[in-house]
């Protein structure tokens, strides 16, 4: 079967062919607002002349052209120098069938061995959201592990008295 759709790593030009599907996730998102994230989550780190890293947007794109997703790569490297791939901030805009799911993950794979990474890490929401399909990952061997506790606001150190 081949793909109808494909992963690229989605360049400033592109930044506005993404925006209808950031709106539908962040509708109180102006484009300036999305060029200006766009701008952040796409600045690499710092690395030695002459070397690729994958860091930045990447986009799930169809053969018409049109965006049906926008994930957040890094590359990291835990404590024995292990390189993995980490996606987080995944966007779909969410269709019948696990098609796109699986061009999402078959990309990945690829974008793992072409860097030479021991591992693929994905920051996926804990509950439904926006996330690759459970049976997509099941399929590709994910299992979720460890917990990452997250907290939006900071008591003040006088409510904790």
């Amino acid at each position: 079967m081949v793909n109808y759709y494909a992963l690229h790593w989605l360049k400033p030009s592109e930044w506005a062919q993404a925006y209808p599907l950031v709106r539908m996730v962040h509708p109180h998102w102006s484009l300036a607002h999305w060029h200006k994230r766009a701008r952040i989550l796409a600045r690499s780190k710092a690395r030695p002349p002459g070397t690729t890293h994958p860091d930045g947007l990447i986009a799930v794109q169809d053969r018409r052209g049109i965006i049906h997703g926008l994930l957040v790569c890094r590359l990291e490297q835990d404590l024995t120098g292990a390189k993995y791939i980490r996606i987080s901030d995944v966007m779909l805009a969410r269709l019948p069938g696990t098609q796109l799911d699986e061009a999402i993950l078959d990309g990945l794979v690829h974008i793992c061995t072409e860097y030479h990474c021991s591992g693929l890490l994905l920051d996926m929401p804990a509950s439904g959201g926006n996330g690759l399909s459970q049976n997509v990952l099941d399929k590709y061997h994910f299992a979720p592990c460890g917990i990452i506790y997250s907290r939006t606001t900071a008591p003040s150190p006088q409510a904790q008295i």
